[in-house]
C-alpha cells in the first residue's frame, strides 16, 4: 500500500504499482541508464512511482550527470508531492551535482550558491559543498575560484576536514598572484586551520610580496606575525625575504638578519 499522504495529482499523475517495481528493480540492479529510459517513460504515462523512489531515481541520475532528467523529475514532485520539508527534498542537491558532473560548473555554483543562501538543512548543504570540493581538480582555475570563495565566505569549518583544499587554494592564488585571497584565507585558518595550513598560506604570501620591493614592509609584518605565533616559514619563501631585505639596502648581514626576524 503506498503512502500517498503528500500528493495532490495537480498533473492528473497517479502513483502506479507497476512503475514502481520496474523502478526499483533497476535500482536494485544500479541500471543507471535504464532508470532514466523508466523514469521519462513514467512521466510521459503520467503513471509515477511513489516519491521515495523518484530521490533515489534522482541520485542514480545525478552520478550520469542527466540533469535535465532531474528538472523533469522535479516538475513532477512539485505538482504532485507539494508538502515536502526541506529535509526530505534533496532534488536540488543531487540537480546541483549532476550539473558539475556534466561540466556546467556556471549554473552549478549558481545552484550551490542558492541551496546556502536558502536551504535550511545545512547538513546536506555542507554535504552539497564537500561533493563540489571532491570534484574541484577537475574544473577550470575560475570556478576552483568561485569555489574557494563560496566555502571561504559560508563554510570555513570545512576547511579543518579538508586540508587538500586549502593547497589547491593557495596554488591558485600563488600562481594568479592573488595578495586578496590569501590574506583572506590566512584570517579564516587563524580560527579553523592547522599550524600546517597556515605555514603553507603564509609562506606563499610572502613569496609574493618578495617578488616586489614596494612590498617589503609588507613582507616584515608578515614575518614577524609568523613568528609570534610560532609558525614555521618555508626555506624557500625566507630565502626569497632575505634576499628582499638586502635589495632593499638593509644594512645588516644575512646572519644578523635571520637573527632579527627569527629565522635562525
Amino acid at each position: 500500500m503506498f503512502n500517498r499522504m503528500y500528493f495532490t495529482g495537480d498533473l492528473n499523475c497517479i502513483i502506479d504499482e507497476e512503475s514502481q517495481l520496474k523502478i526499483d528493480a533497476l535500482l536494485t540492479q544500479r541500471m543507471d541508464y535504464g532508470v532514466k529510459n523508466a523514469v521519462l517513460h513514467c512521466i510521459k504515462s503520467n503513471k509515477i512511482p511513489t516519491f521515495k523512489s523518484l530521490l533515489k531515481c534522482s541520485s542514480a541520475l545525478s552520478k550520469l550527470g542527466d540533469a535535465s532528467t532531474i528538472m523533469y523529475i522535479q516538475n513532477i514532485v512539485k505538482q504532485n508531492f507539494k508538502y515536502l520539508s526541506e529535509k526530505e527534498n534533496n532534488l536540488e542537491h543531487y540537480l546541483c551535482e549532476a550539473l558539475f558532473r556534466s561540466g556546467n560548473q556556471d549554473k552549478a555554483l549558481q545552484c550551490l550558491a542558492a541551496l546556502i543562501e536558502n536551504c535550511n538543512n545545512v547538513k546536506r548543504v555542507k554535504e552539497t559543498t564537500c561533493f563540489l570540493i571532491r570534484m574541484m581538480p577537475q574544473v577550470s582555475e575560475d570556478h576552483q575560484r568561485q569555489l574557494a570563495e563560496l566555502l571561504l565566505e559560508k563554510y570555513p569549518e570545512l576547511l579543518r576536514e579538508r586540508e587538500e583544499v586549502v593547497t589547491n587554494i593557495v596554488n591558485k592564488a600563488s600562481s594568479q598572484s592573488d595578495h586578496e585571497i590569501l590574506q583572506q584565507l590566512i584570517e579564516v585558518l587563524l580560527k579553523y586551520g592547522s599550524k600546517e595550513t597556515l605555514s603553507l598560506t603564509i609562506s606563499a604570501l610572502l613569496k609574493l610580496y618578495c617578488e616586489c620591493l614596494e612590498n617589503a614592509t609588507k613582507a616584515k609584518e608578515l614575518v614577524s606575525y609568523a613568528k609570534e605565533r610560532e609558525i614555521y616559514l618555508s626555506a624557500e619563501s625566507v630565502e626569497q625575504f632575505l634576499n628582499l631585505l638586502v635589495k632593499n639596502k638593509q644594512n645588516s648581514s644575512l646572519s644578523a638578519l635571520m637573527i632579527k626576524y627569527g629565522l635562525k
